[in-house]
């Protein structure tokens, strides 16, 4: 068995940009690394590439154009695809506000990042629009949490006051927007799994919100991670997603429980092989439900000293676990 021969071909994550919080939010394009990294790939005989999420509305400077039109030709350079890119936008406003706003920077989000061709764009489709007056309007407890679950008690205020139909019909009315012009570039978006992290993230609502959309390129992304740390098997996220499986974030952790809290309900973005996952059972619900590829891995290779050492051996395991899923 080679490394590059397998039912799927292999994507993995190329950060771009660093973050930085302190002392305000802002980015830095990590070029010097990009390129490393590409190499890295291109040794390994990765042709895939996910890049991280990159918020428009963090760019205040226009660097995001900058990089895009830098980091394009690169890829080519290098041979290489890019499998999904993470948009980090808000989807939808508060009910009373106008979605204008949304709708615009979702559009431009297109217009920003369609160089890169993407198969798909992934999304957490909770990610809420809000002002400071709304972040001064919370309880002090709050901001003990981080801002996944300010969102959340956001979004619990605006179901309450209109109904969880008008909501999930206002974000369709955006998601439908963006779903219409990026498929006119060829991308589909895929909406994660959160669970209770994130509103709009688990089997209910996420399928309410596709079923809403009702657009042939709006479907879902497979976060086996988030799945497991929250007790799901990542095998019956992919069996619902079924042909509206656009892409996934392959990542393992130690798992977690339905019940109650578990000792190792974190989202650890181990490599596979080093939690505790069966590999097996999510290859062989790919395969049930004619995922096409490429599988998408949200993790660097193995921790091992050698980059390039690292990759190869986690696409030897992911290869070893093909065989064993699929008999091959």
């Amino acid at each position: 068995m080679t490394l590059d021969s397998g039912r799927w071909e292999l994507s993995f994550s190329m950060p771009l940009v660093q973050y930085t919080f302190q002392p305000a939010k802002s980015f830095r394009f990590e070029g010097e690394a990009a390129r490393r990294k590409l190499e890295v790939f291109r040794q390994a005989g990765i042709r895939w590439i996910m890049i991280d999420g990159i918020n428009p509305l963090d760019d205040a400077g226009g660097q995001i154009e900058e990089i895009v039109g830098i980091t394009a030709p690169w890829f080519e350079e290098f041979g290489m695809r890019v499998s999904s890119f993470h948009t980090a936008a808000p989807y939808y406003n508060r009910l009373d506000r106008p979605q204008e706003p949304v709708v615009r920077n979702l559009l431009e989000n297109v217009r920003l990042f369609a160089p890169w061709r993407p198969k798909a764009f992934v999304l957490h489709a909770g990610n809420m629009w809000y002002e400071q007056e709304d972040l001064d309007r919370l309880p002090d407890s709050m901001f003990r949490h981080g801002e996944c679950d300010r969102m959340m008690y956001m979004h619990d205020q605006e179901v309450d006051k209109h109904g969880e139909q008008a909501v999930i019909a206002a974000v369709a009315a955006n998601m439908k927007v963006f779903a219409r012009e990026s498929a006119r570039h060829g991308i589909a978006l895929a909406c994660e799994n959160m669970g209770d992290m994130m509103a709009l993230g688990d089997f209910d609502s996420l399928g309410k919100l596709v079923a809403a959309v009702d657009e042939p390129t709006f479907g879902y992304c497979l976060d086996s991670g988030h799945a497991w740390m929250r007790g799901e098997d990542p095998a019956d996220w992919i069996r619902f997603a079924g042909k509206k499986l656009f892409t996934t974030h392959l990542h393992d952790n130690r798992g977690g429980s339905k019940s109650g809290p578990a000792l190792f309900e974190q989202d650890e973005h181990l490599s596979p092989g080093f939690g505790t996952i069966d590999w097996r059972r999510i290859i062989g619900a790919l395969d049930e439900v004619g995922f096409p590829g490429p599988v998408n891995f949200e993790t660097e290779g193995w921790p091992v000293g050698d980059p390039l050492e690292g990759y190869r051996l986690a696409m030897q395991y992911w290869r070893v676990c093909e065989k064993m899923a699929l008999g091959d």
